[in-house]
This record gives C-alpha cells, sequence and structure tokens, in this order.
C-alpha cells in the first residue's frame, strides 16, 4: 500500500492508533508503539530499527506522551509484530497492549531525593497485560505515576494520577484535587478504578464532544453520572487499604535533584553523584534509522542500557559517566545528534499537519521544520515555546485554555483553510500580540515571528 493509493476516508475510522490497531493516514500507515515510562533498552531499540526497515519506515516519531509512532507504507507483518511482542515493547494480548499507556517523568528511579516510581510502574504494566477485561477500557485511558521528580510530567492529562508519598500512592482523579485515598498497593488502587468503571460504563451514554470519535465513554464521564463522592465512596468499599498494617514508611526528603547547563548543555543530575543524565534535541520529535542504529552504537560502547523519551520530544541518556561526558558528546556529533539546549527546535511542536491528517488545514511539519531552518540562523538565543497546529484541536501541544495552560510568552500557531489557501492565526500568550486577529500566510507568520523574537532579544 502507498501513500497515493490511501482511501482518505479511511482516515477518519480510528481516533486512537496502536500497534495492533494502525490508522490508515493520508501519509502512511500509521501505528503507535507505548513504551510505559519512555523507558527504551538497547535490545528494544534494535528491534524498532529492524521494523522501520522491513515496513519502509524511514524515520520514528516521539510523542508528546514519551511513546512511539511509526509512519510507514505498509502496514507490520506478523513477524514485525512477534519482534516487538518478544523485545517487549508490546504486550502477547493485542487487545489490551494500547492500554499501556502509563506516564513517568523520564528521570524516574534516578532523581535524588524523589521517589523511585519505577516498580511500581513495571508492576501496573504486568497487571495491565495479564488483565483481558481490561479491553472494554476506553482507548484513552491513562496512568500517570509521580514520584515528586524535579523533571516532573503532572503538566500532562491522565485519568489518573498516582503521586507518591511516605505512606504509599495517593490517588488523583484526572484533573481533580488529591482525594484521602493512600495505598501501598498502586495496582490496588488502579483494579480498584478500573472496577468501577466497568460496573458503570454500561449506563453511561457517551456524550457529544467537539473532535472526540471514541465510542467509549470517559473515565470522567462515568465519574459524572456516578458522582465524584459516589465514586470514591466506592472505591473504599473495594478494600484498597486492607494492608495498612504492612505498610512501610519510605524516609525521603524534598526533591533534590537539578538540571545543569554546561557549556550549553541540558544536564540532569542523578541520586549517584558520578553519573549524569544527559538530554537530545530531536526536532519535531524525529529520529532516522540512520541515527538509531548510531544511537545503538554508542550506548553500547560507553556501556549504557537505555533512554529515556520524554513528553517535550527529546530523549535523554541516563547513567552517563561524568568523567566520559565530553567523549560522548563528540560520539554523537557523529551520528549527528544534538544535545545543546539553545537549539531552537527544542521549544517547537508541531501536529501531523495536513500530510497526515484528514482534519489539518495546513502543512504544519513543513512549516515547523521551515521555521527551525530560520531559527538556526540566530545561534546562542533563548526561545520560547512555539506550538504549530494544523487546525483548532491544537494538538501539536494539547492545553487547556480554558484554564490558562498556556505559559507565558508562549507562542501558538493555529492553521485554517481560507479560500484553498493555507493561513495562520498567531497568538502569544502573556504579551499584547497585535496580529493575533489576523490571518496570515505561513511564510508571512515565520517571518513575523521571527522578526519579534529577535527585536525581544535585542
Amino acid at each position: 500500500m502507498t501513500a497515493e493509493l490511501i482511501d482518505k476516508s479511511l482516515a477518519e475510522l480510528t481516533s486512537c492508533p496502536g500497534l495492533f490497531c494502525p490508522t490508515i493516514a493520508i501519509d502512511g500507515v500509521l501505528t503507535r508503539i507505548r513504551t510505559p515510562g519512555g523507558m527504551v533498552s538497547c535490545i528494544q531499540l534494535a528491534a524498532l530499527a529492524r521494523v522501520m526497515e522491513r515496513s519502509g519506515c524511514s524515520q520514528l516519531l516521539i510523542t508528546n506522551r514519551a511513546n512511539v509512532q511509526l509512519r510507514s507504507i505498509q502496514n507490520l507483518t506478523e513477524d514485525d509484530l512477534n519482534d516487538l511482542q518478544d523485545a517487549g515493547l508490546a504486550a502477547r494480548n493485542p487487545d489490551i497492549d494500547h492500554l499501556r499507556n502509563v506516564m513517568t517523568s523520564p528521570m524516574a528511579g534516578l532523581e535524588l531525593g524523589a521517589f523511585d516510581v519505577v516498580p511500581a510502574l513495571r508492576e501496573i504494566e504486568r497487571y495491565i497485560c495479564e488483565t483481558p477485561k481490561l479491553a472494554t477500557l476506553s482507548a484513552k485511558f491513562s496512568i500517570g505515576i509521580d514520584g515528586g521528580e524535579l523533571v516532573s510530567v503532572r503538566d500532562r492529562t491522565n485519568d489518573i494520577w498516582l503521586v507518591a508519598e511516605n505512606t504509599g500512592y495517593r490517588l488523583v482523579l484526572g484533573e481533580e484535587s488529591p482525594s484521602d485515598i493512600v495505598s501501598d498497593n498502586p495496582v490496588g488502587l488502579v483494579r480498584a478504578v478500573a472496577d468501577r468503571y466497568l460496573n458503570y460504563v454500561p449506563y453511561v451514554v457517551n456524550k457529544s464532544v467537539n473532535h472526540r470519535r471514541s465510542r467509549k465513554p470517559r473515565l470522567r464521564d462515568v465519574i459524572e453520572y456516578v458522582g465524584k463522592e459516589r465514586f470514591l465512596d466506592g472505591l473504599l468499599n473495594c478494600r484498597i487499604l486492607e494492608h495498612r498494617e504492612n505498610r512501610k514508611t519510605v524516609s525521603r526528603g524534598p526533591t533534590l535533584g537539578k538540571t545543569e547547563l554546561l557549556d550549553s548543555y541540558l544536564l540532569h543530575s542523578q541520586e549517584d553523584p558520578d553519573r549524569i543524565a544527559l538530554e537530545i534535541i530531536c526536532p519535531l520529535g524525529k529520529l532516522t534509522i540512520k541515527q538509531i542504529n548510531g544511537l545503538i552504537a554508542v550506548l553500547e560502547w560507553f556501556d549504557l542500557s537505555e533512554i529515556r523519551l520524554t513528553p517535550w520530544q527529546t530523549l535523554i541518556i541516563p547513567n552517563v559517566l561524568r568523567s566520559s561526558l565530553e567523549s560522548i558528546k563528540i560520539a554523537l556529533a557523529e551520528i549527528p545528534l544534538n544535545p545543546n539546549s539553545n537549539h531552537p527546535a527544542r521549544g517547537i511542536v508541531a501536529c501531523s499537519g495536513k500530510s497526515g491528517c484528514i482534519s489539518a488545514a495546513t502543512h504544519a511539519q513543513e512549516h515547523a521544520q521551515l521555521l527551525i531552518t530560520q531559527l538556526e540562523k540566530h545561534p546562542d538565543r533563548s526561545f520560547p515555546s512555539i506550538h504549530i497546529s494544523g487546525c483548532e484541536k491544537l494538538c501539536a501541544q494539547p492545553r487547556d485554555q480554558s484554564r490558562g495552560d498556556h505559559r507565558d510568552g508562549d507562542i501558538v500557531l493555529v492553521g485554517y483553510e481560507v479560500n484553498g489557501t493555507e493561513r495562520y492565526r498567531v497568538e502569544q500568550y502573556g504579551l499584547r500580540y497585535e496580529l493575533q486577529d489576523q490571518l496570515l500566510c505561513p511564510e508571512d507568520a515565520i517571518v513575523h515571528i521571527i522578526t519579534s523574537l529577535n527585536a525581544q532579544n535585542d
């Protein structure tokens, strides 16, 4: 199957692509591979490279939930799926693979002073993979685990948050305030919430919401139907606190980890003072097969076993010996991979755009690359976050505008089609922006952004 032969009407059939339920996109077959916690080993990287080569996929995308997305010219074969399963990148049960949607900080288990939530992550992933009845959960069902890391992902939306503290994990439902429910059994918390969802979902009508194509109600719909207090009472009735007498208190202080800038390289301190985590910029979250194979070679040479994908579409190499830092930077430059924190691509995110999404009105990816190319002419400057979305769904970097989630200085380009031509509305949060009500062609929008940034920097 080639991109030219794809029926665009098929692109609307699936709203949440997965490994076993790929979406037919305009530019190929879109497959999403869940990587809980963004943790990917060298063995898994090698499996990804093999699958990409066989399926005609030239590059992978790190998503804004720290998963991996492939756009190939053909569906993955049974051999490809088996390869990914053998490497631990997929569940054995295809019906629940897409529910391995668990987020943690990319520094989970590494930061000094934070709780080590990696064991909880592994236990929850194992529970999901071994529980067939969870297949009836909403495809959007998601879990976040917070260990109090300085490198936090708490700005991401999840149905369930488990927040680590001395007495266990405190349950937070969606964007609500923390509940009074605390347990030393993270799997028990997830199981209790899932069971409540499964008990009530047959009675809940999925409300018509703009841009939502999922046929199943979300957890928030069930909670709204049941009522939050009643839903939480039901969780208590599940006796998730029954092992309270066996709970161990973890002796941890506040997070002491820190982010360092050394010669413009972004480094994250670890609990082991002799080691450091090095963050790598991946423009628009993309890595080619050549870069992946080069990265594997570097990891093996320096006796490193994994990378961590981040929700801001970069990757982190943990456990780098400080004494090897200069050598690994030189090796990465040969691939090339860029750990320079001042690279303008660090703050730029873009949705699939017209090349990959039937809803988009503009070629967001191509325009984002043009913007990066222009900004590279202004080295060693600080840049705000710039979000380029091909339509009003704002998939580039989803945030709740009604709650003012965009940080001051963020720039957002929203795509429109006007009489068959591509246009952007440019919004800049926290600052008065004279063109906010105008629609500009892509080239003019890029020029105006650069002019505005230069004026601010000067």
